[in-house]
């Protein structure tokens, strides 16, 4: 399985990070001068934010902090963040879906999404805009 397939996607990471949650992921959407695309990198937020100063003069370190770096959340990190009523499944169809209550028959939100990520992302960001989690709330279940 590639590494994108396990990891929310660069938009949604931006949303995300918009919507105030932490940046604190295992992985980080990380914008590369040499290619000018943007690359998972193993490197968290955390030490790319230590590795800024360690060179401030670098054009490349100048540019990948005018575009910034997102967290790019795995499956099991948004899992954490959503609250216990949440699920996410693999449908008869091989597609990923993801809801926030499923006791009830009218369902708020459902995601479908080629991989389990990004089914999370999307319920994760749903709830946060509509204020049925707070970043407040998904952050501290994130660094628990």
């Amino acid at each position: 399985m590639k590494l994108s397939d396990q990891v929310c996607t660069l938009r949604q990471a931006m949303r995300l990070k918009e919507l105030g949650i932490a940046q604190e992921g295992l992985y980080t959407w990380l914008f590369s001068p040499l290619s000018g695309d943007w690359a998972i990198s193993h490197q968290t937020a955390e030490a790319l934010h230590i590795l800024k100063y360690a060179n401030p003069k670098s054009k490349e370190w100048a540019e990948r902090k005018e575009r910034g770096w997102y967290s790019a959340f795995t499956v099991a990190e948004l899992g954490v963040m959503l609250p216990f009523n949440c699920i996410s499944y693999l449908d008869c169809y091989h597609r990923w879906s993801a809801t926030n209550d499923y006791q009830n028959p009218n369902i708020e939100f459902e995601y479908i999404g080629e991989t389990e990520c990004d089914a999370r992302a999307s319920l994760v960001i749903s709830l946060l805009e509509t204020g049925l989690l707070t970043a407040e709330e998904a952050n501290k279940r994130l660094k628990a």
